[in-house]
């Protein structure tokens, strides 16, 4: 979310539910901290950035994975109703910029997302919607994502 193009969608969403009297609220937090598990400090940590950074573009709440990320992201989300005229523009941001580097998929990603997608199809059809792999909450979207961003990688549009 803060490449150039992500950035200005998020802001161009929260604009946007401002415009017509709507809360923004942010994405979930899908990091997931695992008791005992030494990258739950990591995944806290990640929460937090990622919710003063929606903040800081003008969300006034968030989505979390997991109920323990609650205290965490009312810690780390200030209140912002008040302060939508002061908050960042979105700006226009061309799809690709002509410094962008061509873009390159390795074996470890394709792998990373039918990995994910399998173990996650496979805790569906045992009737569970949602579970955390690799520390992330993971649901039906992830698969979906995963399966568009193959596809797109076998068929690129450059």
């Amino acid at each position: 979310m803060t490449t150039p193009f992500l950035k200005s969608c998020s802001i161009l969403l929260a604009q946007s539910c401002h415009k017509r009297g709507a809360y923004a609220i942010g994405g979930m937090a899908a990091q997931v901290p695992i008791r005992g598990d030494p990258r739950s400090q990591e995944a806290i940590d990640k929460v937090v950035a990622d919710k003063k950074r929606e903040a800081s573009e003008g969300y006034e709440g968030a989505w979390v994975a997991h109920p323990g990320l609650v205290p965490v992201v009312i810690k780390s989300s200030p209140n912002t109703h008040r302060n939508r005229r002061t908050l960042t523009r979105a700006r226009s941001v061309p799809r690709r910029s002509p410094r962008s580097p061509e873009p390159r998929v390795s074996g470890q990603s394709i792998r990373a997302n039918i990995g994910v997608s399998l173990r996650y199809l496979e805790s569906w059809l045992g009737g569970v919607g949602c579970v955390a792999i690799n520390n992330l909450m993971e649901d039906t979207a992830t698969v979906e994502i995963c399966r568009a961003q193959v596809w797109q990688w076998i068929h690129p549009l450059y």
